[in-house]
Order: C-alpha cells, then sequence, then structure tokens
C-alpha cells in the first residue's frame, strides 16, 4: 500500500548496502522488482551510498528475467530445455489467434472474444490459480457460453507452446514456483545460493 515517494526504494538500498558493509557476501543477496529500470535504479543507488563496485555482485531484476535466468542456468537439473524462447503478451495472443483460426472460431460468431480477450483470461486464471470457468464467471459474465471454446483454445495455446520450446510470461513463474516446490537439489541449491532476498 506504500505509494510513490513513500520510500519503498530507499529502504531496500540500505537494507542492502547495510548487509554488504556487516561483511554479507553481496552474491548471496537476491534484489527483484517489477520493472528494469527499478532493478537498475536500486543496484546503482548500492554503489553510490557504498562507494564500491561490490554491489554489482548483487544478483538483480525483474522477477520473470531472474526466472528465465535461473531456469535456463539450471535446465539440465530440472528436465527443460535450455534454449526455451521467451515470447511476450503479443507473441501470445498471436498464437492464440492462429489457434482461434485453425478451428474456426473467428468466423464462428461475430461476439466471440478477439485474441487480446483471450490472452488476458488466460493469464488471469494462470495468476489467480484457477480455472478459465471460474474466472469468466466472475469477472466476463457475457462469456459464458463461450467456456468451452476458450479452454479449447487454452488446451491448444499449451500444446503448441510446449511443441515449440515456448514459455510466457506466466510460464516462467509457473515453472519456477512448481520447480522449487517439487525439486529438493534445486531448491536447496537457490537456498544456498541467496541467504537475502
Amino acid at each position: 500500500i506504500a505509494g510513490a515517494g513513500s520510500g519503498k526504494t530507499r529502504v531496500i538500498v540500505h537494507r542492502v548496502s547495510y548487509l554488504i558493509e556487516k561483511g554479507v557476501d553481496s552474491r548471496s543477496i537476491l534484489l527483484l522488482t517489477f520493472t528494469r529500470k527499478a532493478a537498475s535504479e536500486m543496484l546503482d543507488r548500492v554503489e553510490i551510498l557504498l562507494q564500491d563496485k561490490n554491489a554489482g555482485n548483487v544478483t538483480g531484476g525483474t522477477f520473470h528475467s531472474f526466472a528465465s535466468f535461473i531456469l535456463r542456468k539450471y535446465s539440465g537439473m530440472l528436465s527443460l530445455p535450455p534454449n526455451f524462447t521467451v515470447i511476450d503478451a503479443g507473441d501470445s495472443e498471436d498464437i492464440i489467434d492462429l489457434i482461434r483460426t485453425e478451428l474456426k472460431f473467428n468466423s464462428k460468431d461475430r461476439k466471440f472474444p478477439r485474441k487480446e480477450r483471450i490472452q488476458e483470461i488466460i493469464s488471469y486464471s494462470r495468476n489467480k490459480n484457477t480455472s478459465i470457468r471460474a474466472i469468466i464467471n466472475d469477472q466476463y459474465t457475457g462469456l459464458i457460453d463461450y467456456i468451452p471454446d476458450i479452454e479449447l483454445i487454452y488446451n491448444g495455446y499449451s500444446r503448441y507452446k510446449a511443441l515449440s520450446r515456448l514459455f510466457d510470461f506466466d510460464d516462467l513463474m509457473e515453472v519456477l514456483r512448481d520447480r522449487l516446490r517439487d525439486n529438493l537439489m534445486f531448491r536447496q541449491a537457490l537456498q544456498k545460493q541467496f541467504q537475502y532476498v
């Protein structure tokens, strides 16, 4: 609930600086945020505060860039293709549109949701860790008649990504979460590497 200018970044910068000054190995610190700009700004501020390049050893970035980096680094341990491609929301929408067209939903009904709305629903359901049906019943009641079709598109979208070694932003978060939960060796490796998050 802390708004802009309330000092969130300042608190984190001073915490990281304090840890480093107290002798904590900067490589054991993980600094995550929502935007590249904010991550870069925080690391720059730590360097300025400490007047030391040692802060450059802090691992920092966005949640998604960190997930991508870690999943690639440990791909062998996690049974993942190391050469997966990360796709953005626009790419996801285009794949959904391709599947929608293949299934002939694009010409079926003028009220059928567009690719952007379908991608939004799929992503929202994944982020809320609930079904597409529940999301539509709760948030998109005008699309209730299309639930089976949207679920079919989602299944096709998931298969397409798997066959093409594609990860969307939601995949990065889900796969990292699931592997941390289910793979003890992986979880211990990250716990050993990052003691301060």
